[in-house]
């Protein structure tokens, strides 16, 4: 029985540690689940560019689009902290925003 559980254990904690590294890496890429599998296929425009993904600003910008703009230790505890924008419209990688001229600023 100790050891059936023991690897029952094991295996649960596989798979958080590969959830936790997965989302991990959606967090310094600044993707959701479901961009993942978008951003694979060579279809997408920004591919021409030479761009994956093209919300990826880099990764300290990327965990302050998704926690906010205070102070680091604070991230993690509960609070309201309003979005950077107006929710209709994000931050793009420097070479999307050079090649679409944009011109994009937070009124925050």
């Amino acid at each position: 029985m100790f050891v059936f559980v023991y690897v029952l254990c094991g295996g649960v904690n596989l798979c958080m540690v590969l959830f936790l590294v997965f989302h991990g890496y959606l967090l310094l890429t600044n993707q959701s689940t479901i961009e993942v599998c978008g951003n694979k296929l060579d279809t997408q425009p920004w591919h021409k560019l030479g761009v994956s993904n093209p919300y990826d600003i880099g990764a300290y910008k990327n965990i302050t689009e998704v926690f906010g703009n205070r102070e680091w230790y604070t991230w993690l505890w509960p609070g309201y902290v309003d979005p950077p924008g107006n929710g209709m419209i994000y931050r793009v990688c420097d070479r999307v925003q050079d090649h679409l001229g944009l011109q994009y600023s937070l009124n925050t």
